[in-house]
């Protein structure tokens, strides 16, 4: 299981282009969370008429999950059947804790689309995002949070993200001297959600854009909301709760803060929650 942890989602994402689209077609069709749920290995025929697809078209894309250790298979009185491996037990099947479907969504829809304008890119030497989704290409996030649904696919995605990863990133160093905690960029607050369970003294404070404040706060809810605060603002502003964050204090000095915004005051650790 530890080496599932550490390894196995860069393994996911590490596809060439025309694998990934494998992977991201079969968790949309449902693929594994059908072979999850079905007391033994199916036959592509069975998988096929519970999802309503083509059988031809259902057994080629098993096989190729086999071929990419995502399925394994076995032969019974020459019928092959299929059945999940552990790699996509633990990170492709929705009721899994560790499930990270949102993410590879959000990375179908967004992040690989701009591989279609890979000749274009290497002349222009910029992201797609202008061609893919009619957004600058210096605006990042105006391609991710393009519409509500893509910026809580995104969050969501994120949800998936630190779920797995958050424990060991923020174990990487000792936390605990910092009783109160910035996350600038923290979306969904779920890098929050984890901060808080590995150092139950500490509290963090959420800053974001106002629709992903909104967003967050609308769809996401955790039982340590009393130590997590989200505060919506730009580059400049903040009102969190008494906290200013000192990764957007830019070039102003601190008495002018202070003068400007009394009673704020700096966190004792910023982190960026992209």
């Amino acid at each position: 299981a530890r080496s599932l942890t550490r390894d196995s989602i860069p393994r996911l994402q590490d596809h060439a282009p025309g694998q990934r689209q494998v992977l991201f077609a079969a968790c949309e069709l449902g693929v594994f969370d059908l072979l999850a749920e079905a007391p033994e290995p199916l036959g592509a025929a069975a998988v096929a008429a519970r999802l309503g697809t083509s059988s031809h078209g259902t057994e080629l894309l098993l096989d190729t999950c086999v071929s990419l250790k995502l399925l394994q298979v076995e032969t019974k009185t020459g019928k092959a059947l299929y059945q999940n491996t552990e790699l996509s037990s633990t990170y492709l099947v929705r009721a899994s804790p560790k499930c990270q479907g949102n993410m590879l969504r959000y990375l179908a829809r967004t992040t690989y689309l701009c591989w279609g304008h890979l000749t274009q890119a290497v002349r222009d030497g910029r992201n797609q995002y202008l061609e893919a989704f009619g957004v600058p290409s210096d605006q990042l996030f105006s391609a991710i949070y393009r519409s509500e649904d893509e910026r809580l696919q995104f969050m969501r995605g994120l949800q998936d993200v630190w779920s797995v990863s958050g424990r060991p990133v923020l174990g990487a160093f000792d936390l605990s001297p910092f009783p109160l905690i910035c996350d600038v960029g923290g979306c969904s607050g779920a890098l929050a959600k984890e901060c808080t369970s590995l150092y139950p003294a500490c509290r963090v404070a959420v800053f974001d854009t106002p629709e992903v404040v909104q967003t967050a706060e609308k769809h996401f809810s955790f039982p340590e909301a009393a130590r997590i605060s989200f505060c919506a603002g730009g580059l400049r502003r903040c009102s969190m709760h008494g906290v200013w964050p000192k990764s957007f204090l830019g070039s102003a000095k601190p008495e002018e803060v202070s003068r400007g915004h009394p009673g704020l005051r700096t966190p004792d650790l910023s982190i960026c929650g992209h």
